[in-house]
């Protein structure tokens, strides 16, 4: 009873733009920038991709990191894992997670190339190894269409 008093209360004129708004916000949200940041430790980390959004097939993905006090060291070194959760009825095998070095780019930023071969979410990591200081890991989320 409570659903039918609900539904009489929706007026027909707003229904139509209200459909519209909703579409237009999944739309801008489907096309927004897969820019992501985490802070770990005394490091900002963010992670786009080119293009973007990702696609299936080869992809660069580009880590941009920053320390608290400015530069980041020039004898760091970054790795990009990544790997798509298998379907229920698989079962991961050893070695799923592919394992990928970066190369220093301009701008503190490091970028691989990597091939994503099926759509869906996939699990990043973006590894820092700076000398006499711990591994920094940061994992992200990437949507490839």
């Amino acid at each position: 009873m409570a659903m039918a008093k609900f539904y009489n209360q929706i007026n027909p004129r707003l229904l139509l733009p209200g459909i519209l708004l909703l579409l237009i916000v999944l739309a801008v949200i489907s096309r927004y920038d897969q820019a992501s940041g985490q802070k770990v430790g005394e490091f900002k980390i963010n992670l786009r991709t080119e293009p973007n959004p990702a696609a299936v097939g080869e992809v660069t993905l580009i880590a941009s990191i920053r320390e608290r006090n400015g530069q980041l060291s020039k004898e760091a070194s970054v790795w990009f894992t990544y790997f798509q959760r298998p379907p229920e009825y698989m079962v991961p095998h050893e070695g799923y997670a592919i394992k990928v070095a970066a190369t220093a780019a301009e701008n503190d930023t490091y970028q691989a190339k990597v091939n994503f071969d099926r759509a869906g979410v996939w699990k990043v990591a973006v590894i820092l190894r700076v000398p006499s200081r711990e591994e920094v890991v940061a994992w992200f989320d990437v949507m490839v269409k």
